[in-house]
C-alpha cells in the first residue's frame, strides 16, 4: 500500500484530489519540450486561446490546414465550448456528486436520456445570475509570476511565438470580455 505524504493528506482533507496538479500543469514549456522530443515538432500544432477568442475562424482554419481537412467550416466558436463559472457553495457540494453520478449511469442508458437530464440539473448547479470566475490581483500575479517566468521563457524558446506578455501582472479579460471586443472590433462603425 502506498503511503500518501502528509501535505497529500492535508490537501485531501481541504478536498483537493491528488490529481489537481495544477502548477505541474500549467508549465507549458516543459510539456512542450516533452512533446516535442517524442514525435516532432512538425507534428505539433501550438494553438494559443487568444486566437481562438480573437480570431475564431482563422485559428480553426489553421487548425485545419495543419491536419490536412477541408478549411471554412467553421466562423465562430459556439457558447458550448466555454463553462460557466459555479460559485463554491452548496449546490456543488450537493450537485456536483449527483452529475458526476449521472455521467456514470449514462453509459448504461440511450444517450438521449443524458442528454435530456443533463441541462436541467446544469442549470441549477449554476444557479441564479452570472456568475464570474474570481479575478487575480496584480499582487497575486506578481506572487505567482516567479513560479512560472523560467517556463514561460522555454515555452516562448521550444514554440517559436512571443509568451512575453504572460509575464505581465495585467489581466486580459474573460473569454466573454474579449469576444466582446473582438466582435465589437469587426464590425463597421
Amino acid at each position: 500500500m502506498r503511503r500518501r505524504s502528509p501535505a497529500a493528506l492535508a490537501w485531501a482533507h481541504d478536498g483537493w484530489a491528488p490529481f489537481w496538479r495544477y502548477r505541474e500543469l500549467g508549465l507549458y514549456g516543459r510539456q512542450l519540450d516533452h512533446l516535442y522530443e517524442l514525435v516532432g515538432q512538425d507534428r505539433v500544432l501550438v494553438v494559443r486561446y487568444r486566437d481562438i477568442v480573437d480570431e475564431p475562424a482563422a485559428t480553426v482554419d489553421r487548425a485545419c490546414r495543419f491536419l490536412g481537412i477541408e478549411q471554412g467550416r467553421v466562423d465562430h466558436i459556439p457558447k458550448d465550448n466555454s463553462r460557466t463559472y459555479v460559485e463554491p457553495g452548496w449546490r456543488p457540494k450537493v450537485l456536483g456528486p449527483v452529475i458526476r453520478s449521472g455521467a456514470w449511469l449514462a453509459q448504461f442508458a440511450p444517450p438521449e436520456a443524458w442528454r435530456k437530464s443533463y441541462p436541467p440539473l446544469l442549470r441549477q448547479l449554476s444557479g441564479p445570475g452570472d456568475h464570474h470566475r474570481p479575478r487575480l490581483t496584480p499582487e497575486q500575479r506578481e506572487q505567482l509570476l516567479p513560479a512560472f517566468a523560467e517556463d514561460i521563457e522555454l515555452l516562448t524558446k521550444v514554440s517559436g511565438q512571443d509568451f512575453s506578455d504572460w509575464l505581465s501582472t495585467s489581466r486580459r479579460g474573460s473569454f466573454q470580455e474579449r469576444a466582446r471586443l473582438a466582435q465589437d472590433l469587426s464590425e463597421p462603425a
